[in-house]
C-alpha cells in the first residue's frame, strides 16, 4: 500500500520542489558551495565503495564497476 503511494507522489513531490527554486534569486555562492558539497559526497562514496569491495576478490575493473554503479544512489539521496 505504501509503496502503491510512493509511485504515485514521488513524481509529485521532485515536480513541487522544482517548482519552487526560482534561479534568478539563487546565490552564485551558494550554488557553487552546494555543487561542491555534492561532489565531495560522491568522491567520498566512491573512495568508500571501491575500499569496502577491495577485500572482496574482485578484480580491478570489478571494483571500479561496483563504485561507479553505486554512484547515481548518491545522487537521488542528496
Amino acid at each position: 500500500m505504501v509503496g502503491r503511494c510512493w509511485d504515485v507522489f514521488q513524481p509529485l513531490l521532485f515536480g513541487l520542489i522544482g517548482a519552487e527554486i526560482t534561479v534568478t534569486s539563487l546565490n552564485p555562492d551558494t550554488v557553487g558551495l552546494g555543487v561542491a558539497c555534492i561532489l565531495i559526497g560522491l568522491l567520498v562514496r566512491l573512495l568508500v565503495t571501491f575500499l569496502l569491495v577491495h577485500l572482496g576478490g574482485f578484480t580491478l575493473k570489478e571494483k571500479l564497476f561496483i563504485a561507479v554503479a553505486w554512484l547515481p544512489k548518491a545522487t537521488v539521496q542528496v
